[in-house]
């Protein structure tokens, strides 16, 4: 029997009840085996990595709801696509000795991740010291001699919206606990509120040399998509639909937190 009990704390948003239809949906084709194994883990992992990411598709505007005027949408972007900056698409990406070898080899990227708490007060703190936490990854770059990297939305909506409010990259997993704290001890000493996530760390990794890099959060919505698919085919029908998917809400943190990428 599928224990239903894992109780899931507020952390970033997971908007499941917005993709509570194609959850379904794609439930109901694998009990009435209207769907191939590989399409449905597809789908599903399609819907999972949007939830980890909170792609709901409500994006724009959603500064007003905040308080943020238009011009302070511009300012923002204008800030981050500076020449001091790499846009690509929606991020800018800043590159701190990228020259420098990398300890991880070109087949793996570790990623640490933070949630702002989603204030106008918060966001623009951020936004103001930003330039203090430039400096000390920089700095920690320098004195290890190792590439890091980090990104952020240019446009201020999505920034709102998304899971992943700040990204940074590194290729030493030395490093991990240091940029941690650096972060941590940043954001404590601006007064910037971080919000809890079901997790901080991971990594990007290439599995074959002729693959592109499978991101962190592909690699836990396959996992996550796997193990969804293998619990429905393994009870069937004993579940319905409405079951399965209070099950996947339960269990998701539980599903994130097993996954392990050293």
């Amino acid at each position: 029997m599928i224990k239903l009990r894992h109780l899931i704390k507020e952390v970033q948003k997971f908007d499941f009840d917005h993709f509570k239809s194609r959850i379904q949906k794609q439930v109901d084709y694998i009990l009435d085996n209207k769907i191939s194994e590989a399409a449905s883990k597809k789908q599903l992992q399609n819907i999972f990595y949007d939830i980890i990411r909170n792609n709901t598709g409500g994006s724009l505007n959603t500064h007003k709801k905040l308080g943020f005027l238009d011009s302070q949408v511009k300012e923002w972007n204008q800030y981050f696509s500076s020449n001091a900056w790499n846009k690509n698409g929606p991020w800018s990406q800043r590159d701190f000795n990228s020259t420098f070898t990398r300890k991880s080899g070109k087949d793996k990227t570790y990623n640490y991740y933070i949630t702002l708490d989603k204030t106008k007060d918060n966001i623009m703190k951020f936004w103001n010291f930003l330039p203090r936490l430039d400096r000390e990854l920089k700095t920690l770059s320098d004195s290890q001699k190792s590439p890091i990297s980090y990104k952020i939305h240019n446009h201020l909506d999505y920034i709102i919206v998304d899971n992943d409010s700040l990204k940074i990259y590194y290729y030493d997993n030395t490093l991990k606990s240091q940029i941690e704290n650096l972060v941590k001890m940043w954001a404590t000493n601006n007064k910037i509120n971080l919000s809890p996530r079901s997790h901080s760390h991971g990594a990007d990794v290439r599995y074959n040399p002729t693959d592109s890099k499978n991101s962190y959060g592909e690699i836990l919505s396959k996992h996550i998509a796997e193990q969804y698919y293998n619990v429905i085919k393994t009870y069937s029908k004993t579940y319905t639909s409405e079951q399965y998917f209070e099950w996947i809400k339960k269990s998701f943190e539980k599903l994130i937190t097993n996954v392990k990428v050293d």
